[in-house]
């Protein structure tokens, strides 16, 4: 319903041996709005887990200003993610300063080590805090990758992968001036 999706699967482990045809139906009632299905891909065999990692921040920075990077970890598939690990890189420029879930930092890289996701779970979000340094160009663009990983086998991993590049802006506030002398007079 609306802009809602979810994994759907189908044990065919009776059919182990047979041809099988999957079929796909969408119903829409009469007085539905046109109805829409994205199908992003149909899995045979064994169950794995789904990682999916997300990256949310302002897409542009001041020098001097602190911001805040919203992380997004979960778990689409059928199967627990055993092990998780979450690795965000820090750019370079970048000071950390906290974040929700404490990291183990090394330098510029954090890592949580987010144990076992169970199938289908909610997202684990976590927010950063990060400062930019006062000395940083304006015009610069520094990326920030966020990876998702895990010791279980997976199917698709083509969503373990965040990236954002943010720039780096000199922001100027100009005065907006009004003639209070009206049309015509100088």
């Amino acid at each position: 319903a609306g802009n809602t999706w979810q994994h759907e699967w189908l044990d065919l482990a009776s059919f182990v041996g047979e041809g099988v045809t999957v079929t796909f139906q969408l119903t829409q009632q009469s007085t539905d709005p046109a109805l829409v299905v994205f199908l992003d891909q149909v899995s045979l065999g064994s169950a794995y887990p789904d990682l999916s990692a997300e990256l949310f921040m302002p897409p542009s920075v001041t020098p001097g200003e602190g911001f805040n990077v919203d992380i997004a970890v979960q778990n689409h598939g059928m199967i627990m993610a055993e092990q998780v690990v979450l690795t965000y890189t820090l750019p370079a420029p970048m000071t950390f300063i906290t974040a929700t879930v404490p990291p183990v930092q090394q330098g510029n890289t954090l890592v949580w080590n987010l144990s076992n996701l169970p199938a289908e779970s909610l997202p684990v979000e976590i927010t950063l805090e990060l400062m930019v340094p006062i000395s940083l160009t304006q015009g610069l663009a520094v990326n920030h990758n966020l990876v998702v990983t895990t010791t279980s086998a997976e199917g698709n991993l083509g969503n373990n992968l965040a990236a954002f590049e943010q720039l780096i802006v000199f922001r100027m506030f100009l005065p907006l001036l009004r003639s209070l002398a009206g049309p015509g007079v100088g």
